[in-house]
């Protein structure tokens, strides 16, 4: 899968098509720097575990603009597998919508 960041001026919606029986969580990154919804808005990403599901991305992507505002976007996916490491998941894609 390949990458490059996108212009953006506000964010619509976001999926990810995933399989497997792992974890997979999202930060989305403008600008080269990470951040995540904590609970009420977009912040900082300091932490590994700063991260949000496929449905928290989603259901706060339309306030990314207004809590860091607009710049170049790029999706940073983190995979988990579970306790024993035996777990798997894929990620095929992933598709935000939003203007330019």
């Amino acid at each position: 899968m390949t990458s490059s960041d996108v212009a953006f001026s506000q964010l619509q919606s976001f999926t990810a098509s995933a399989g497997g029986a792992g974890t997979i969580r999202f930060q989305l990154i403008r600008d080269g720097s990470p951040y995540y919804h904590d609970g009420t808005r977009w912040v900082a990403a300091t932490l590994g575990s700063h991260t949000n599901t496929e449905a928290q991305v989603n259901a706060n992507i339309r306030r990314f603009h207004l809590d860091i505002g607009a710049g170049t976007l790029r999706v940073r996916a983190l995979f988990g597998s579970g306790t024993y490491a035996t777990n798997q998941a894929t990620l095929t894609s992933v598709s935000v919508t939003g203007n330019q």
